[in-house]
């Protein structure tokens, strides 16, 4: 109700073709696929119900994936393998891109760490928040990691340290802190975030089929597409 609320308030005031959600919880295909502090949602086709409630193009995504796109799209041309990482309200919220793709998997679980089994699993100490960070840098190998402040951990230097504890140097990753969680999503830096949301968006509706002609992006370029294949990857 809440989310049909806003929407609600939104069309009252603009013209909108297509809604983007950003949600903590485990999506597939617009199907809430885990929500640990919603499970009476789990199985809801999201998607399909706003969809034809409100005849509009709908997207649907883990909030930290969408972090991850965010970030990579302003990251530069050749850096395309980020995590974002976040120990927060919410547990663990971690996302991946891979040589400029997200990462999703097979049912959107992807980067779900909050299951790694630990006998000191508290996200406020040091070992299992480094243990996180040392298995997304052995299995994923990225270039980036991008830590988010929140109310819980903001450790990132210690945490950090002790996950790369001798791990040979070749295969370290920068990273950097961000107090920017909502700004990686939706706005970030005014000046160049624009063009990089514009981007996310069209990334996220080229995978739903969608097509656009003579569309209009946030740092005045035009440009037109037809149809789905690739009309962009993240770059």
């Amino acid at each position: 109700d809440s989310v049909y609320g806003l929407i609600d308030d939104a069309l009252a005031e603009y013209e909108i073709s297509t809604v983007c959600l950003a949600l903590p919880c485990v999506l597939h295909d617009g199907i809430v696929m885990d929500w640990y502090y919603n499970p009476s949602v789990v199985g809801l086709n999201i998607k399909n119900e706003i969809e034809q409630k409100y005849d509009i193009n709908v997207i649907v995504q883990n909030d930290m994936k969408l972090t991850a796109i965010g970030e990579c799209a302003c990251a530069g041309k050749n850096i395309v393998n980020i995590a974002t990482v976040q120990f927060g309200h919410n547990g663990i919220g971690v996302g991946e891109t891979v040589n400029g793709e997200l990462l999703t998997g097979s049912a959107g679980f992807a980067g779900e760490v909050g299951y790694t089994e630990d006998i000191r699993k508290s996200i406020m100490g040091i070992s299992f928040p480094a243990k996180i960070v040392r298995n997304i840098i052995i299995y994923l190998n990225p270039q980036l990691i991008v830590f988010y402040r929140s109310q819980r951990q903001n450790q990132f230097e210690k945490i950090f340290d002790t996950a790369v504890r001798k791990l040979p140097k070749y295969a370290l990753p920068e990273f950097k802190v961000s107090d920017e969680y909502s700004e990686s999503i939706i706005e970030n830096d005014m000046n160049k975030f624009y063009s990089c949301i514009f981007d996310l968006t069209l990334y996220w509706i080229s995978k739903q089929g969608v097509e656009f002609h003579n569309s209009f992006s946030g740092n005045g370029e035009n440009r037109s597409w037809s149809k789905e294949e690739d009309i962009y990857s993240l770059r």
